[in-house]
Parts: structure tokens; sequence; C-alpha cells
């Protein structure tokens, strides 16, 4: 199973409180954690909520923003750990009901991981041949670490290594089954359907993390990455419509079907709203397709 690891999102004016601090930011997300949590956390808030960064129960982050994130009307950025997603058990529209107490929000980072058990000799031989493969591994023994892309320039970063090595009283494991974690971090390079979709709805988000782990596991010849990590699913294809005489109703059917995500994403897109209110930026064909969404929702029929 697909799960989020960690989710950053860039926040703009908090609505209840324009000069909100970091701390009073903070609040707002913890507001949904339950007590017993809390009250048994050792995480510390920084006092008066006059910091910059302020982190609390080991699960949230809160930062003001800077630099050119400023100037595009982002002031804050909030970072969600997945013992986050796992208290409120995974349910988004909590999420969104707590997003909506700020004038606009986007995701700049999405992180999806898939944690399973495997014997440690399967590992290191993983590792062994990735190495000899050319790919980045840092660390040693059995507490490797594999690197696929660039995490400042990428889009889709990439890293697989042992979670077991990470608990000190689990680490040097011996030889046994241990916790190996392939996990990818989806970035806000360009565009923001595949993050928004990726976060909304689960099931693209694992066709997104099976693609890219389905790329590198091309090179893969020790079958580790398909054996353990591909659960051999697979998605429809979004293949150019051959349009036919006669058919055509047939073929718009097969594109909103094959492109609905990406056309949900990109109707909810404060983006691709901005362009329609000004119709400035956008093609002929671009004002057509909008003026037909608009008379279907507001139930009228153009002719």
């Amino acid at each position: 199973m697909i799960l989020m690891d960690y989710t950053t999102f860039s926040l703009s004016e908090y609505e209840k409180i324009p000069k909100a601090t970091t701390a009073d930011v903070l609040e707002l997300f913890a507001s949904v954690l339950p007590d017993t949590f809390k009250n048994t956390s050792r995480d510390i808030i920084s006092k008066e909520g006059s910091s910059q960064f302020v982190a609390q129960y080991g699960c949230i982050c809160v930062r003001l923003q800077y630099g050119t994130g400023v100037e595009r009307g982002w002031i804050y950025s909030v970072q969600l750990s997945s013992i986050y997603f796992e208290i409120i058990k995974h349910d988004i529209a909590i999420i969104l009901n707590i997003l909506s107490n700020f004038s606009d929000w986007q995701i700049s980072r999405l992180d999806l991981q898939k944690t399973v058990l495997v014997p440690l000799s399967e590992y290191k031989l993983f590792c062994k041949t990735a190495f000899e493969r050319g790919c980045y591994v840092t660390g040693a023994e059995d507490s490797r670490t594999i690197y696929y892309g660039n995490r400042k320039s990428s889009q889709f970063f990439m890293r697989i290594y042992n979670k077991t090595a990470q608990d000190p009283m689990q680490y040097p494991a011996p030889d046994r089954m241990v916790q190996v974690r392939a996990e990818i971090e989806i970035h806000r390079i360009s565009g923001e359907l595949i993050l928004e979709q990726s976060f909304l709805n689960i099931e693209f988000a694992e066709r997104i993390f099976l693609q890219r782990l389905r790329k590198i596991a091309q090179d893969d010849n020790t079958g580790f990455l398909k054996l353990f990590f591909d659960n051999g699913k697979s998605f429809p294809k979004i293949q150019t419509v051959e349009r036919k005489i006669g058919d055509l109703e047939k073929s718009v059917e097969y594109v909103f079907k094959a492109y609905a995500p990406y056309i949900e994403a990109g109707l909810n897109s404060t983006l691709l709203k901005s362009k329609n209110e000004s119709n400035a930026e956008m093609t002929s064909k671009g004002k057509k397709i909008l003026a037909v969404l608009d008379a279907k929702e507001n139930g009228t029929e153009l002719i």
C-alpha cells in the first residue's frame, strides 16, 4: 500500500488572524490531534510563537516563507509527517477543512512511500549491484541508501533504504527480515496537476509511484524492486484518440475518461482559474472548452 510520508504546503494569509505567527498556524493543525497524543509528546513549542520555525509533536513543522515564495503571496510553509496522517486516519477531508482557513494554498512537495519486509541478504545484494551500475549510494554495511534523481533539480527524487538500520536497538541488523522503504519525493518543478491530484486521489498517487519505480527497475538485474515493491497492477495508457466519422461522442467520452484526473485537477487549479478570468493567456480552443464546461455547470446548453 502506498502511504503519504511527508506533505509540504505553501499557505497564504490566515484569514482569521492576518498577522498570525508560526505558532498560531501550528496550533490550527494541532487542534485535530487527540489530547492523549499531545499530552505524551515531549517536543517543545517555541516561546510565545516568535520563532520563524516551529516544530511540535514530532509531526508538524511550520516555517515562515522567504525569497520568491513571499513575493508570490506564500507566507507560511507547513510540513505534515506520516505520523500526523496516521493519527487522523488518513482523512484528507480534515486537512482540506484546515486549509480552508487560508485565502489560498498549494502543495509544494509530496512524499510517497512503501515499506516491506525483506531478507537482509537480498537487500545487501541489491545495494551491491546498484553501486556497480553507478547509482549514488551512501552508508556502510547494511545501512546503505540508494538514490535516484537530484533532490534540488528533479521533479521526482527517489531513495531506497533500510528503515530498520535507523533504529539503534536493532542496528547493526543480523541476517534476518528487515524493513526496506522505497520513498519518492514529488517536487513542484512545473505545473501543479501531479501534486494536487496525488494528494487528493490515492489511486493516482499509486500510479505515479509505480510508474517511477518501474522506470528505475528496468536496470535492476536482481529483480529486487519488482519482487518486493511492484504489485503488478496495470493502468490504462493515455493514447491519442483516432477520430472516426459518426463516432465523435465516443471519442470525446474516451478522452474525458482517460484524462479524468488531469481534467479534475485542471478545473480546481487556481492558476487556470486566474487565466480564465482574464482570458488573455488562453487559446481560442481553451476558451471554447471552458465555455462548454461553464454552460454545463450552469445547467444550460450551448447551441
